[in-house]
């Protein structure tokens, strides 16, 4: 049978050309094709099959179908119609021999099979590989387009293949830096395990529910990302593809918002209640201390008996208005701006409200050299070692004799101070230490949030210092260096030297609490004209009246319709002169906007207090007349 088709295929070569191609040509997407092109394929398929016929060399059929695999694969030619177009050789021999007045014979069927299905094979695996690198193109492109890091592990977890997102994730140069390499490896220690055991219990057909953990990049980075996976057969061999996001900054994101709502509601709170006593404290401690001053002229008995007791009540007046400063700068302290400031008073503010909590369980010491003053913000700072404290009274727990120390020292090269807060609890675990200054690490504690340390350091860090922290069973410690200078984001500010007062001051007094006003007015009569008004439009009046030759103006910020900051700036665009001798009072407001040079009391303020800051404004009035 093989000797007749080779024979008719040679004889009859036109006949069999001719009826095979009209048959293709009724196929719609053939007859869109140009003639010539597939009269051309018909006779090569043709030659190819009489070779293989003749001399048994599958060469030529092999390179001809391979030919027009990637043809037809190029041009989005469907798979299945030239392998149909391949057995239409068929329609071409029956055509042939029918033009000889011979019978088709049954039996060359079987002998055209075969030669229809060499040519299917070799097209088919040349279409299909074309199919598979294209999708393998596809899928790299994928990954080295993705924004997450994706990588795909072997079934032992060895890294196979991962794009360039996880190169940058790691730190490294390029993807191939870390083939071959157990993907657990790549995160913390305590984490690994996690990640392995999530991995090596995937099922056949499920995805592990994102889990976050901590990749240690190749410089020694941690980064918080989460991890999807699923099973893949990829590269045609059984893989798991791993997905990785960097969390990290959205989990900051999150804390300081939360943190900012949290610091909202408490400073509202905090604000009110301010607000609320500073007026009333502010002028029982000048009627107090006026009433002392007026008893101490009197003398005798009196003064002995009626003295002690006015002595003890501004004691307790004093120790009260310590109060709302310590709870002004503690939860003030992220609105606040940057001024010089003593770290010593910061710390002891500290131990202050740390000790609280401690409530005479835990002995609470402080140890303080003679330290420099900084350039900061005092209330952040605050918050700072405040938390450090109170962590360390929680930590000693159920220890026999507990005890927190803080020492603080001036840095070697005096570039600013070194703080260490230390306890004899427990300690911390080593898995949680290395995580410790994360965002929502809560340390295994059943309150808060986890946030206290992360705000901690980004403090330190605002402040251009450091944290670092030892621990072991007995003992952990916190050490915190702070810059002097703030780590440069700040200038410097320069207090102004206080002034002696001389001769008696023309002094102007505006402020809306009518009791506040009658204390400070009796205060100061004495030594000074008084002139007292309760709002920013009798006091431009009263300017005006007296041709603004006061000495000093003290004004309340929060007046009704003009405010004092307000006032102030108005005077200095009217009576610029005048503007330079404004001391400014308040119980809440930041002093938004006013001049370094005005000086700015925060109510409840001691007699002294203010006395010194008209020294300093009335110093200038001085100097203008004389000038």
């Amino acid at each position: 049978m093989r000797n007749l088709l080779l024979s008719t295929c040679t004889t009859r070569r036109d006949q069999v050309v001719e009826a095979w191609h009209r048959a293709l040509r009724r196929i719609p997407e053939f007859s869109r094709l140009p003639e010539a092109t597939t009269r051309d394929n018909v006779e090569r398929c043709l030659d190819a099959y009489v070779a293989l016929l003749s001399t048994g060399d599958e060469g030529p059929l092999r390179a001809f179908a391979e030919s027009l695999a990637d043809q037809r694969f190029d041009a989005g030619f469907p798979m299945h119609l030239p392998l149909w177009a391949a057995g239409r050789f068929s329609d071409g021999v029956v055509a042939a021999l029918a033009d000889e007045g011979a019978a088709f014979d049954p039996t060359l069927v079987t002998e055209i099979q075969r030669l229809t299905d060499r040519f299917n094979l070799h097209f088919t695996a040349r279409y299909g590989s074309r199919m598979l690198s294209a999708a393998e193109d596809a899928f790299r492109n994928l990954l080295d387009q993705a924004t997450d890091a994706v990588v795909l592990l072997d079934a032992d977890l060895h890294v196979v293949e991962a794009n360039p997102a996880f190169a940058e994730l790691l730190d490294a140069d390029a993807p191939g830096a870390f083939t071959d390499r157990r993907f657990p490896e790549f995160f913390v220690a305590g984490e690994d395990r996690t990640v392995e055991e999530a991995l090596g219990n995937l099922a056949e057909d499920a995805a592990i529910v994102p889990l976050r953990a901590r990749l240690r990049t190749l410089t020694g980075r941690s980064v918080r990302v989460r991890l999807s996976a699923h099973r893949s057969h990829a590269r045609h061999r059984p893989a798991i593809l791993v997905t990785l996001r960097d969390v990290t900054r959205d989990e900051e994101r999150l804390a300081r918002s939360v943190q900012h709502d949290n610091l909202v509601a408490v400073g509202r709170l905090a604000a009110s209640m301010t607000h609320e006593l500073n007026n009333p404290l502010t002028w029982v401690m000048g009627n107090l201390q006026q009433a002392r001053e007026d008893v101490g002229r009197i003398g005798g008995r009196i003064e002995a008996t009626l003295g002690d007791m006015l002595d003890d009540a501004l004691v307790g007046t004093r120790r009260m208005a310590a109060i709302i400063r310590d709870l002004r700068a503690f939860l003030g302290g992220a609105e606040a701006e940057a001024t010089v400031y003593e770290p010593r008073d910061v710390l002891d503010l500290a131990v202050r409200i740390g000790s609280v909590q401690g409530r005479g369980r835990v002995r609470v010491g402080l140890e303080c050299d003679d330290l420099p003053r900084c350039v900061g913000i005092p209330g952040r700072l605050s918050q700072v070692f405040v938390n450090l404290v109170v962590n360390a009274i929680e930590a000693t727990g159920d220890t026999p004799r507990p005890e927190v120390r803080v020492r603080a020292r001036t840095a070697a090269g005096g570039d600013g101070y070194v703080v260490e807060v230390e306890d004899n609890g427990s300690g911390i675990p080593p898995d949680i230490q290395a995580r410790l200054f994360e965002p929502f690490m809560t340390a295994g504690k059943k309150h808060g949030m986890g946030l206290g340390l992360w705000i901690t350091r980004e403090i330190v860090e605002e402040h251009g210092g450091t944290i670092d922290v030892e621990s072991r069973p007995g003992r952990t410690c916190f050490t915190v260096f702070v810059a002097r200078d703030g780590g440069g984001r700040w200038r410097a500010l320069r207090p102004a030297t206080p002034v002696p007062s001389r001769g008696r001051r023309r002094l102007l007094l505006v402020d809306d609490e009518e009791i506040l006003r009658r204390a400070l007015a009796r205060q100061f009569r004495r030594t000074c004209d008084v002139t007292a008004v309760g709002s920013a439009e009798e006091a431009l009046h009263a300017i005006e009246a007296h041709d603004a030759a006061f000495d000093a103006v003290v004004s309340d910020v929060g007046l009704p319709g003009m405010d004092g900051i307000a006032l102030w700036r108005t005077a200095c665009e009217r009576w610029p002169d005048l503007g330079r001798r404004f001391v400014l009072i308040s119980g809440v407001s930041d002093f938004e906007g006013v001049s370094e040079a005005v000086p700015c009391l925060r109510k409840p303020f001691s007699r002294q207090e203010l006395e010194r800051a008209i020294d300093r404004v009335a110093a200038s009035a001085r100097a203008d007349r004389t000038g």
